[in-house]
């Protein structure tokens, strides 16, 4: 089951989404649709977004802030944030090993992917259908499984994920933790409307501010360890990619 969602998802209500897909869609959903979401949830991504990219030069520096600013790997990461924070895991596809022609980088929907565990080797994450493969990923750096799924190189995938239990394979949101909430809060604002008045704005008051303190993680000790984890992931994701380039080989990132 940890393939779909973690431990922290609200299994007592049948009612809700189950599979990854309908998960990811309904994240988004609110995240478009609820304010108390999205304005955590974009503090969560801005709180990670602001680095410095760091060489073990001044020669590898240059060569660095123009693989930066050419291949625009801030947007990517900006991409990358908001994946990790909204669905809970992310997917950037990288191939640098052209540079300085400079070869893809792309994040993967995850919708696309599947993650098997491995014991002893790293994840084995494949694409679902050969048709999302475009121009962005080289087609000689994949293999075809015998399940018909792609196998994608693990030097050029790679996954960030936020963990609901250790064990889990794939990443869940923290707004899954908010699923029951979410739904009284439109079911009170439905019937305010209908009544045309706000006699319960108290009561709505309180479930905004339960809400707020779940996807703040509850309490800043936790929230600061949850964005340690992600600049972490970010980090090793940075180091693994610059490891492409053999002249930018030890490059990494620094959070301000």
């Amino acid at each position: 089951m940890s393939e779909f969602y973690g431990v922290g998802y609200p299994h007592d209500m049948p009612e809700l989404p189950k599979d990854r897909k309908t998960i990811n869609a309904t994240n988004r959903f609110y995240f478009d649709t609820e304010d108390v979401v999205c304005d955590i949830l974009t503090t969560h991504i801005k709180n990670t977004r602001e680095v410095r990219f760091v060489a073990p030069n001044s020669a590898a520096q240059v060569a660095l802030d123009s693989l930066i600013e050419k291949r625009g790997i801030k947007y990517t990461m900006f991409g990358m944030a908001f994946d990790y924070w909204v669905l809970g895991e992310t997917f950037p596809y990288t191939e640098l090993a052209t540079y300085p022609d400079v070869g893809a980088m792309c994040t993967m929907n995850p919708n696309d992917i599947r993650v098997k565990k491995v014991l002893d080797s790293p994840d084995r994450i494949s694409l679902i259908s050969s048709e999302v493969i475009d121009d962005a990923i080289s087609n000689t750096n994949v293999t075809k499984n015998e399940d018909g799924t792609i196998q994608l190189d693990a030097a050029n995938i790679s996954h960030l994920k936020m963990l609901a239990s250790p064990y889990d394979i794939r990443g869940t949101s923290v707004i899954v933790s908010v699923y029951e909430d979410l739904e009284r809060l439109r079911s009170a604002y439905f019937a305010q409307e209908i009544r045309k008045d706000d006699s319960d704005q108290g009561h709505i008051d309180l479930m905004i501010e339960a809400i707020k303190t779940k996807l703040m993680f509850g309490d800043e000790a936790t929230r600061q360890a949850r964005y340690a984890d992600f600049r972490l992931a970010l980090t090793e994701w940075f180091e693994k990619i610059m490891g492409q380039v053999p002249e930018l080989a030890g490059s990494t990132i620094k959070f301000d």
